[in-house]
């Protein structure tokens, strides 16, 4: 029997299918919060390398859920959160713009977000990356595109994080025009100053992210 490789911490994945406006309104009286937890489908918990994997390839495709669509890995939480829970946290963005890398780039950062790599490296081993969501974002000129968003509990390792996955993108090879990434609050009203964005060739010292799929 092979042996498995247990994360640090267990996390749930649920999934999100689309919400209308008029759906909204007229199902949940204009309450997205409410519509967003009663139409989410909890899937299962998630403990180890081989479990994550075997989830995943158990899906379809990202793009192929359809767009709005979100599926969401929680740490410790079966219950997908608000960004309302993270009042000092903030959110890195990452599109994917077209194979392979929506799957390369996805599974690197599933891996180093989840194999705690990126907390290694980027936070002093503090697990400030509690929250992923995946959905589809299609675009005239990129029809498969995707979007990865990580939630961080602590917006001072924002920048940190966010350096690390451009830097783990460039070390995987990714090519430089197929991916950005940004920093943003959870403030929908926040000055567009705020916001950081990455170019995709940014330089940093080398990384080596671990429990990456064969």
């Amino acid at each position: 029997m092979s042996a498995t490789h247990a994360l640090r911490d267990k996390w749930f994945v649920s999934f999100l299918p689309l919400l209308t406006a008029d759906m909204v309104n007229t199902d949940y009286k204009g309450n997205w919060q409410l519509a967003a937890q009663e139409r989410t489908q909890k899937l299962d918990w998630i403990t180890s390398v081989e479990e994550l994997w075997s989830t995943m390839n158990s899906l379809p495709k990202v793009h192929q859920l359809g767009m709005g669509s979100t599926l969401i890995f929680a740490r410790n939480n079966k219950e997908p959160p608000s960004y309302e829970a993270y009042p000092n946290g903030s959110r890195i963005m990452i599109n994917l713009l077209k194979p392979p890398t929506t799957d390369a780039g996805l599974e690197l950062v599933l891996a180093v977000v989840m194999g705690e790599t990126a907390a290694e490296k980027a936070s002093d081993g503090k697990p400030v990356c509690d929250v992923l969501r995946i959905a589809a974002r299609p675009s005239r000129e990129h029809s498969e595109q995707i979007r990865v968003e990580v939630w961080l509990s602590d917006s001072t390792r924002s920048h940190a994080v966010a350096e690390f996955l451009a830097e783990a993108m460039r070390e995987k090879g990714l090519a430089a025009n197929s991916y950005n990434i940004a920093e943003a609050s959870f403030d929908a009203a926040a000055p567009s100053k705020d916001k950081k964005v990455l170019a995709a060739s940014t330089t940093l010292s080398p990384s080596s992210p671990p429990m990456m799929k064969d």
